[in-house]
This record gives C-alpha cells, structure tokens and sequence, in this order.
C-alpha cells in the first residue's frame, strides 16, 4: 500500500471531485480487484480530493542541481554517522547475510 501513497497525494491536489475524473473509476476497480482496497475508502479519499496550486507548482519544478560540496554538510554530518553506526550494530548479522546472499 505504500508505493500508491504519492499517487493518492497527487490526485488529493485536483480541484474537481477526482472519483468523477475519465480513469478514476478503472484505477479503483484496479485497486481494489489487484490489491483488495476497500472501494468505498477509494472513493470517499478521491471524493476529498482538492485543489493544492502551491503543491502542482513545488512539484513541477525541476531538481536544482548543486554540486556535491554544497550538499554534503545536509548528508555527513555527526548526527547521520552515529545514526549509521547505530544501525550497522544493531543489524550487522542480517546486513552480513544480505551480502552474502
């Protein structure tokens, strides 16, 4: 169920009722014949659905592309390192089977 959470964000961003909109109904039909969804859930979310601008905008914009130097401090950082070592510890069997594997 989660790889169709950001396809129910986007559609949550159209200003008509998305459970009205050409291809909902078979998306729904779909969902709940291949994934076992409950169709009046579907329809009640895409019947939520509404207009974001500030969120069609956000995500239409091209990647800025910076280069690395720039955003290595957001990525390597004390906080990420332990983080890492914390999980390496706590998961270094499974991580040593998984490579192997």
């Amino acid at each position: 169920m989660k790889i169709f959470i950001p396809f129910f964000l986007l559609f949550a961003t159209l200003s008509v009722h998305a459970a009205e909109l050409p291809g909902i109904p078979a998306f729904i039909d779909e969902m709940v014949a291949r994934h076992q969804f409950k169709r009046a859930e579907l329809v009640r979310v895409f019947r939520r659905a509404e207009q974001r601008p500030d969120v069609i905008e956000a995500i239409s914009k091209p990647a800025t592309l910076k280069p690395w130097p720039e955003y290595r401090a957001n990525f390597v950082n004390r906080e990420r390192i332990e983080g890492g070592l914390k999980f390496w510890q706590k998961n270094g069997a499974a991580l040593t089977r998984a490579q192997r594997e």
